[in-house]
């Protein structure tokens, strides 16, 4: 068992490498560079080439593909994720600010789909080939298939918009601080995720 679980710590590694590369070469290919999206259409007429490449020198972006992913994955290995090109935040910041919401939607999410699960599982052993097994079958199949965005715009729909029983959106709202208190916007979240 120790050496399957070593084994597969050794796989994420480069698993972890091959993607990192792959996401860099498609920024790489979309049209346009850092600069180009921090500037606003309206600012970029005002600018002067030279100052465009003064930015760009700055921000290291005059440097070849290899070179800048190579100190990008140095930074990230130190900790250092960047700055969001939107609001020039450390994105270590962004993510650590959204850090506790995510854990807290992925606890529950595992616990909630753990126990449901396993007792629909049970129950469709249970009544194995009957129509409840069937039944609980197509509705497992049809939960995998359906794309997670759709059924999170459908569940809004429902119970947000039409019944009134969730919240649209949110994790709190003020003078609530216990679990109980996040539960529905946590059970609003669970659609999305």
């Amino acid at each position: 068992m120790l050496t399957f679980i070593i084994r597969r710590l050794l796989i994420v590694v480069p698993m972890l490498f091959a993607i990192s590369f792959l996401v860099y070469l498609g920024l790489e290919l979309t049209p346009g560079d850092a600069v180009s999206h921090m500037i606003s259409p309206e600012v970029a007429d005002r600018i002067s080439a030279e100052q465009l490449d003064e930015m760009r020198e700055a921000l290291g972006l005059n440097k070849s593909f290899f070179e800048r992913y190579y100190i990008w994955i140095i930074n990230v290995l130190q900790g250092d994720f960047g700055r969001s090109l939107a609001g020039g935040v450390a994105i270590s910041e962004i993510v650590f600010d959204r850090l506790p919401a995510t854990l807290e939607l992925s606890f529950i999410a595992i616990v909630f789909s753990t126990i449901f699960g396993c007792l629909l599982g049970v129950f469709s052993a249970l009544k194995k080939g009957s129509m409840t097994d069937n039944s609980l079958s197509i509705i497992g199949m049809l939960g995998i298939s359906i794309p997670e965005f759709f059924f999170g715009l459908v569940a809004l729909l429902i119970f947000a918009l039409n019944l009134h029983w969730l919240p649209i959106g949110g994790r709190l709202l003020p003078g609530y601080e216990t679990l109980w208190d996040r539960l529905p916007h946590i059970c609003q979240a669970w659609y999305w995720h």
